[in-house]
């Protein structure tokens, strides 16, 4: 009997943490577009990550990453960097690498040039 009551004071606590907005709430449609940002914000999101993370990059270029996450929505960020790659069709936007080293120089962690892209990370899998 004691384990009945756990038990059902365990299943009523679950269900109470579970917010009924998230089990009513319609999926929301985004345009490609929107889309297309969502998922290069949670790429850049990753990449920075994953390079506060490794020794390689140097600690200024880790720190400017952090600054520009704590200034900058991920929003803009993505956005940013989609408009460069846009505009600049011989950079490849579906290298991990050339996104990392695009969105790296415009939050101003990493100077342009042409050894930019090799230190990037590779995203956590």
């Amino acid at each position: 009997m004691r384990h009945a009551i756990t038990l059902g004071l365990a299943a009523a606590a679950l269900a109470l943490g579970t917010p009924a907005v998230a089990q009513t709430a319609p999926a929301e449609s985004f345009t490609p577009e929107q889309q297309a940002n969502m998922d290069r914000a949670g790429l850049i999101f990753s990449l920075f990550a994953n390079a506060i993370r490794r020794d390689e990059i140097p600690g200024e270029e880790k720190n400017g990453l952090i600054a520009c996450l704590y200034s900058n929505t991920l929003e803009k960020l993505s956005e940013a960097t989609g408009k460069v790659l846009a505009e600049n069709p011989d950079i490849d936007a579906s290298n991990v690498v050339n996104v990392y080293a695009v969105a790296a120089i415009i939050c101003g962690a990493r100077e342009p040039g042409p050894a930019t892209a090799d230190a990037a990370p590779a995203p956590a899998q």
